[in-house]
């Protein structure tokens, strides 16, 4: 990770003054490290970990019906950090009713957040052989809501509810 400023004063570190909102602290090496605000918007919100679950190889035929979702769960690591950790679960349904599934974590910035979950909703769709055609058109009025936000214990169970209607699961 960079570091953009370094400085050993309460009062450069953040901690006292009014841009302690604006600044993350944190400590590397025995210094306070200080990241403002626009470098945080430049740390990446970094994937850790990746499960497919997938009743095909590939969708049967794109140019046939096909369903699409999200939901996720996500938290700050601290009380005042722009740094989260997020959990992102993609579905597809063919015509066919198989069942397409990417489980996702990332962890990073806060500030790119949404742009991460329409990202893998795309990259699933290339990996299942969707058209590059027909991913932009189902996805250009896609919104990432605050609708599919759910909270741990709620989130495990709509991603066991949504994996038990599996075919290879039945």
């Amino acid at each position: 990770m960079p570091i953009y400023n370094i400085g050993v004063s309460k009062k450069r570190a953040g901690i006292w003054g009014g841009e302690a909102r604006e600044n993350y602290t944190d400590f590397y090496g025995g210094f306070p490290v200080i990241l403002t605000k626009k470098a945080m918007e430049r740390i990446p919100l970094r994937e850790s970990a990746r499960y497919d679950y997938f009743d095909n190889r590939e969708l049967a035929d794109d140019m046939l019906e096909f369903t699409f979702g999200y939901f996720y769960n996500g938290s700050r690591q601290g009380i005042h950090s722009n740094i989260i950790e997020l959990s992102v679960v993609t579905w597809i349904m063919d015509h066919s009713e198989n069942l397409f599934i990417r489980y996702c974590r990332y962890g990073g910035s806060k500030y790119t957040w949404k742009e991460k979950i329409t990202d893998q909703l795309k990259i699933l769709m290339r990996d299942i052989d969707i058209s590059e055609g027909l991913i932009n058109g189902q996805l250009r009025f896609f919104e990432v809501d605050q609708e599919q936000y759910f909270k741990r214990d709620a989130f495990e169970k709509k991603f066991l509810e949504l994996r038990s209607r599996m075919k290879s699961v039945r």
